[in-house]
């Protein structure tokens, strides 16, 4: 079973949610709002024509599913909270979709740093610990149904890198996870399929190229 991020179909208009800070201004804020990537783009990379919104959010998420090494987690799904616990963040905004025929699922994440060292601290962060979670089997609990994944090995380097997971049995699902810092985003990517390339890497590329200074 593909961890699933379970957050509804929302549909939120306003600017992504920011913590409050009592620092001296900084960098103009970045339109979090202008960098996810539309269904119909989104439909194309997936090469599917039947894409709905599933999640639609300004704030970190949790998985319902529980991976037996939680150091894990980042490397299973975007903006989840304790991936991010402490890092620094200053807004999110994120949009996921899915297909049923054929089934497939993209989930695409922006978030904002302080500064441009921030982001990209995070990613070097991430990526010792998805390193950590190549060539591993991980499994994830999710009620009673427990789920194998195997991660491959880790592709790229900071301040972009890329994991593939491939689900142990017959299902054969696959997802590719994509992080990547540019300027103060960090761009947080999934894309899950029975026949999944580099859509992931491709939406996050599209993304990065809307990301301004």
């Amino acid at each position: 079973m593909v961890v699933a991020i379970v957050a509804g179909v929302l549909f939120f208009t306003q600017q992504p949610s920011r913590k409050p800070s009592s620092a001296p201004a900084g960098p103009a804020l970045v339109d979090l709002n202008s960098i996810p990537l539309g269904a119909a783009d989104l439909a194309t990379i997936m090469g599917v024509a039947n894409l709905e919104p599933s999640t639609d959010t300004t704030q970190m998420v949790t998985s319902p599913g529980t991976p037996s090494d939680p150091a894990c987690l980042g490397a299973f799904e975007p903006i989840q909270a304790a991936a991010y616990q402490s890092s620094g963040y200053t807004a999110v905004r994120s949009l996921g979709f899915r297909s049923t025929d054929p089934p497939k699922r993209v989930f695409q994440g922006a978030v904002e740093f302080p500064s441009v060292e921030s982001a990209h601290a995070f990613v070097r962060a991430s990526a010792g610990k998805w390193n950590a979670c190549a060539g591993q089997t991980v499994t994830v609990t999710d009620g009673n149904k427990t789920t194998p994944w195997m991660f491959a090995e880790l592709n790229g380097a900071p301040p972009r890198i890329m994991l593939r997971r491939s689900q142990v049995g017959a299902d054969g699902r696959v997802c590719q996870r994509v992080l990547s810092a540019v300027s103060r985003v960090v761009i947080d990517v999934v894309a899950c399929g029975a026949s999944i390339t580099n859509e992931a890497g491709q939406v996050a590329d599209q993304m990065a190229a809307k990301v301004t200074p």
